[in-house]
């Protein structure tokens, strides 16, 4: 659970006051914040509050029999737990998203490329084209000077 900052606490605190001095005196029936007649209320006027109130009434509140020395219930994970190796939780959190940040840029650099080759190759095309036109014309201006010479 993250620290809170001001903003929550004024947040909160404006919440309550809304709420009026009738919610204020009734007496809190649950051990979470706020008591539960304001819960629903106060969540209403105030969204953000919303993740806090989940937090800090499943980290701070008890049950009645673990209050009263009972004992606690089981475990619900074994308590051999195996540790992650940092490497295989780094690529497990971010592995997804490098694989498509690399998938992403493989995909552009081919695109660009097959686009620059498409593109190259229709300037070639213009240059002999040109080239061609050139040396047809050249071939026209020397053709009829040859056959008047004959």
């Amino acid at each position: 659970m993250k620290p809170l900052t001001t903003s929550t606490h004024r947040a909160i605190s404006r919440a309550i006051a809304t709420l009026g001095p009738n919610n204020a005196a009734r007496p809190a029936q649950s051990t979470g914040f706020p008591p539960q007649h304001m819960s629903g209320r106060l969540l209403e006027l105030c969204p953000q509050v919303a993740n806090f109130h989940l937090g800090f009434s499943r980290r701070f509140a008890t049950s009645s029999s673990q209050r009263a020395g009972a004992s606690p219930p089981p475990p619900s994970r074994p308590h051999h737990t195996v540790q992650e190796h940092p490497h295989a939780s780094f690529y497990h959190l971010f592995g997804r998203p490098i694989s498509k940040v690399l998938l992403m840029s493989v995909i552009s650099y081919q695109a660009f490329y097959w686009l620059w080759l498409k593109l190259d190759a229709i300037e070639q095309q213009d240059i002999k084209k040109a080239e061609l036109s050139e040396l047809e014309a050249e071939l026209e201006r020397i053709r009829p000077a040859g056959k008047k010479a004959e």
